[in-house]
């Protein structure tokens, strides 16, 4: 079992779009896989919820935690419903620190943090990582370095860059090595609001005789995403 969060305290970055993606790739593959959505926006949630009801080997965990549970508490739950037959539990985050956010960063073997070559999502990047520390140490563990734990997938902007943002996008690849993410296209970040696997809407789009091009674009660009997620353990 590999337990991999997605965190960010800047929203708008594409935690939850490259979550489902990934999760999406894992399930195409074979492998078992449960996701936990942590997000108030609870967009993986509304993906997930049809798509697990049509396929074995894919499924939600829903928590029902305490407001006023405190970090240790949510850890330990999570421990507790956390099934090591599984091969891959994503978790999806808002981001920020209430105690379930933080509990995601502790209980994981690996955070990633989507960002792009602007300050206010670098910025989002450097404030999880403080959340980590906190969030390690809050669940007695006050050793472990939480940059040795986390990845940056740096989402490339489909724009010309400015100067500003080529800096940006040296800092990221030198600071933290980054491994490369998913283009911001339309595409991509319309996949959660299709309710279904990529298989099901290439299927579907088969059936209704449309293109399904653009799908097989994204199962690729998702496959080296998770091939690369992989390669980091």
């Amino acid at each position: 079992m590999k337990i991999i969060t997605f965190a960010s305290t800047k929203g708008g970055v594409g935690k939850s779009t490259t979550a489902a993606l990934v999760a999406d790739s894992f399930f195409r593959s074979g492998q078992t896989v449960q996701i936990i959505d942590f997000d108030n926006q609870a967009s993986v949630t509304n993906w997930a919820i049809p798509v697990c009801a049509r396929n074995e080997g894919i499924d939600i965990i829903d928590f029902d935690i305490r407001h006023e549970a405190t970090v240790a508490e949510c850890y330990n739950m999570m421990l507790d419903r956390l099934q090591d037959d599984v091969d891959w539990i994503i978790i999806d985050t808002k981001g920020g620190e209430d105690a379930k956010q933080m509990a995601a960063l502790a209980i994981c073997d690996r955070v990633f943090s989507p960002c792009g070559p602007e300050k206010n999502e670098v910025t989002g990047v450097e404030k999880t990582l403080a959340y980590f520390k906190i969030a390690l140490e809050a669940t007695g563990d006050d050793d472990t370095d939480p940059k040795d734990f986390l990845t940056v997938i740096y989402q490339k902007e489909g724009q010309f860059p400015n100067a500003q943002m080529l800096a940006y996008e040296e800092l990221i690849h030198g600071h933290y090595g980054a491994i490369k993410g998913l283009h911001r296209s339309s595409a991509i970040k319309s996949f959660i609001g299709d309710d279904m696997t990529s298989d099901e809407a290439i299927a579907a789009a088969e059936a209704d005789g449309r293109s399904f091009e653009a799908i097989k674009k994204i199962q690729r660009a998702a496959d080296a995403l998770a091939a690369l997620i992989t390669g980091e353990f």
